[in-house]
Order: C-alpha cells, then sequence, then structure tokens
C-alpha cells in the first residue's frame, strides 16, 4: 500500500504521483486515497490495451507512449490523455567508439512475432550479427547497437519502441518495418532511418546500406542528431 507509506512517515506526502507501467508483475495499492494528482505513464498500449486500461481509472492524468491508441482510451471514457513517446537516454544509451563489427544488430525478444522471428533468422544466416537470442541488461545495448552498422527493427503493431530511439543514439542507421503512433511528427524515412515493407524489401535495405558505407553513415548520424537534440529524456 503506497498510501501506507506516507501514513507511515516512511515518505513524504506528495504534491504528485506518478506511476510508469511496469508491466503486469507490478501496481501499486492505495492510489485511490490520495487527494493529490495521480498520473500515470502508459507504455505497452499496443500489447495489452485492456489490461492497461484496468489500471487507468486510478489516475487523473494519463500519459500514452503510442500515440493511436489515445482515441481507444478516449472512446472508453478517459480524460486527461497526454501524448508522451518514449525516448533514449545519452548516458546510457550513447554512442561507444570503436568499430562497428556487426553488419546487423538486434536486442530484443524473438517470441513475440513469428513474423519477425522468421526475419530475423533470415538476417542471422546472411550476415554478421550479435547473439540475437541472448538476453542483454541495459547496460549492454550501447555496446551492441554501438558496434552494429544497421540495427534492425520490426514494429508488431506499427509501434515505436524504445529500440528506435536507442539504436539511433548509439548512431547505427536504423531499418525498419512502417510505424504509425506519430512516427512522422518525430522522425523524418529516409533523413533519418530506413524503411522497408517486406522481407524482400529488408534484405535489399541491409544489402545496399551495407555496400553504400557513405549514405548509411550519413543517414545515421542523422538519425543520431534527431534524437540527442529532441527525444531524450531529459528533453
Amino acid at each position: 500500500d503506497v498510501y501506507g507509506l506516507v501514513e507511515r512517515g516512511a515518505i513524504p506526502k506528495p504534491d504528485l504521483v506518478l506511476h510508469i507501467d511496469a508491466g503486469p508483475s507490478f501496481f501499486p495499492r492505495g492510489l485511490e486515497r490520495f487527494d493529490c494528482p495521480v498520473a500515470g505513464y502508459v507504455i505497452d498500449t499496443h500489447l495489452k490495451l485492456k489490461f492497461l486500461m484496468q489500471q487507468a481509472v486510478f489516475f487523473d492524468h494519463i500519459f500514452v507512449c503510442h500515440r493511436d491508441y489515445i482515441a481507444d482510451l478516449r472512446e472508453a471514457g478517459f480524460e486527461n490523455l497526454h501524448w508522451m513517446p518514449v525516448g533514449a537516454d545519452p548516458e546510457i544509451h550513447g554512442q561507444i567508439e570503436g568499430e562497428r563489427i556487426y553488419d546487423v544488430g538486434f536486442v530484443g525478444s524473438l517470441g513475440q512475432s513469428a513474423e519477425r522471428r522468421r526475419m530475423l533468422e533470415t538476417i542471422e544466416r546472411r550476415f554478421s550479427t550479435n547473439d540475437i537470442r541472448r538476453f542483454y541488461p541495459k547496460e549492454q545495448l550501447s555496446t551492441i547497437y554501438s558496434r552494429s552498422k544497421i540495427v534492425f527493427n520490426y514494429s508488431i503493431n506499427r509501434d515505436i519502441t524504445m529500440r528506435v530511439f536507442e539504436a539511433l543514439a548509439a548512431g547505427a542507421l536504423l531499418v525498419s518495418n512502417p510505424m504509425a503512433n506519430g512516427i512522422d511528427d518525430i522522425l523524418t524515412r529516409g533523413e533519418h532511418y530506413v524503411e522497408y515493407t517486406d522481407e524482400a524489401s529488408m534484405l535489399a535495405r541491409i544489402e545496399y546500406y551495407l555496400s553504400h558505407p557513405i549514405e548509411r553513415e550519413r543517414i545515421a548520424a542523422a538519425g543520431q542528431r534527431a534524437v540527442l537534440t529532441r527525444h531524450t529524456y531529459g528533453v
């Protein structure tokens, strides 16, 4: 009971309570007992919208990671909705100088999408990659992405994941399938990242930019500038 901490004097009475989506394993009790504003940042709306709606009834203000789902929340009767996409932390995700030894890098789960798994297995057969099946702690993300010429992204429900910002912050070229949720207000396709539409175009993009390093590095650098200038957690 988080409010019980206030009652016991363990923490001072807050002016604002902010809960950040931590998945189904954790949700604090006692939020309804606070007399100050309670805000929530819902992140995985593209995967568990109904579950997050059950949590959102406790919030006076709701910050939504994926913009397209604001309409669903509004239709369900929620108010005070705000779009706030994720970003990157330069101290954690910034570029580490060194040789880019991987043609293509990827950090994430293979199990969430059969199509993503199939594409990654194709990439693994044709290009040099990091161990795409391994779990990497957040402290190693920048190492993998800084050693990758290209970072592969597969948006499951046209979402903009943390991988987008973290890969660009590390100076890699992001190659992604089509995204929505406000991507055109954040980044410009062809200027900050490269898009593919199917496996054939994905392989063609990777092969082209591996063989054209000047173009690859130019787009990667533009994407990196855009993220570090406008899309960090400190901005």
